[in-house]
């Protein structure tokens, strides 16, 4: 999708991580990854959270509840962490935002959905600018069979489907005082669904109805500049969120390897630089030894662990990782 003078697109993505309980050395419980796309560079910012502390207790003389074996219940301690989580995507989207040029008429903002509640709030009570739409795009299936009706409007667009594309009217109606409107979209094709979902100036809104002809425009357009290079992602998305949503992926598998190597850290009881610990290391981390012309990558592993070990002792392993010696191991 081109950069052009009638529109200005933004998309972005995220992607967090709940870290293993049981590392030690990671003093944080989340890590989400924030990634901006925005003429044709992308951008990651990435926090590493503690979240509220658990204190819970399991209520002995309990004869009627669960205990979540299958999988953990809704309790208060979690609703609390959710929260938490949802509340730090929410604010970092808005951190990121601020530092943008948003004047430019005719801007685009492409969020990866569901729109969470917290967002929806802090756009209401900020206020946007006539000169911004902001679509909310839900494209997982786990979260489109939440919607309200959603089977009997899937239903109902497939029965009218001769276009490639088919968007469903605006709903709520605009007698309805809600703080933003939504639409339904199904590729004919790959009777691919997706859900639109755009914070409204209710006053602008009631007053002029080509507002909502103008967004169902925008989501039409977007769904005809599809995009998935290298079928990277389970469904396309236009090109912006696309970008945005995969650079987030990648930042957090980045932050899965840091992980895996503290794990491994902890299980060489303080000594991984060892020849005999780099041959281990090798077998239970191999995304850490992706080679270029039999080489190891140096540039990645350096990267993970710049700012965490910076002694004597890890620069020796570093001149080893180097060495024709270390890739001669089989």
């Amino acid at each position: 999708m081109k950069e052009s003078q009638e529109h200005n697109f933004m998309g972005i993505g995220y992607d967090w991580l709940l870290v293993p309980q049981d590392i030690k050395g990671i003093e944080y419980d989340v890590i989400l990854s924030v990634a901006i796309f925005h003429l044709n560079k992308t951008q990651v910012f990435t926090y590493h959270a503690s979240l509220p502390p658990k204190y819970a207790h399991i209520e002995q003389s309990d004869v009627s509840g669960t205990l979540g074996l299958l999988w953990p219940v809704a309790d208060k301690v979690n609703n609390v962490k959710a929260a938490a989580l949802e509340r730090l995507i929410s604010d970092s989207i808005q951190w990121i935002l601020s530092d943008q040029d948003l004047s430019v008429k005719n801007t685009i903002i492409l969020l990866q959905g569901p729109l969470l509640p917290k967002l929806r709030g802090r756009f209401l009570y900020s206020g946007i600018s006539k000169n911004v739409s902001i679509q909310s795009i839900t494209y997982q299936t786990e979260w489109l069979k939440r919607l309200e009706n959603i089977e009997k409007i899937s239903e109902f667009l497939k029965s009218k489907q001769k276009d490639e594309i088919v968007v469903s009217s605006v709903f709520p109606s605009l007698n309805v005082d809600q703080s933003t409107r939504s639409w339904i979209a199904i590729l004919a094709k790959t009777q691919q669904m997706y859900h639109f979902e755009t914070i409204t100036n209710m006053w602008d809104y009631c007053r002029d109805n080509k507002i909502i002809d103008e967004r169902k425009e925008e989501i039409e357009m977007l769904l005809k500049n599809l995009y998935n290079e290298d079928e990277k992602l389970d469904i396309p998305l236009p090109k912006p969120l696309a970008e945005a949503v995969l650079a987030a992926k990648k930042s957090i598998e980045f932050e899965k390897d840091v992980i895996v190597f503290q794990r491994y850290f902890n299980r060489c009881k303080g000594e991984p630089f060892t020849e005999e610990s780099l041959k281990g290391l090798r077998d239970v981390f191999p995304n850490i030894f992706q080679t270029t012309n039999g080489k190891v990558n140096f540039e990645y592993f350096y990267g993970i662990f710049k700012n965490k070990y910076e002694s004597g002792e890890f620069k020796a392993a570093l001149e080893y990782l180097k060495s024709d010696k270390f890739t001669s191991i089989s």
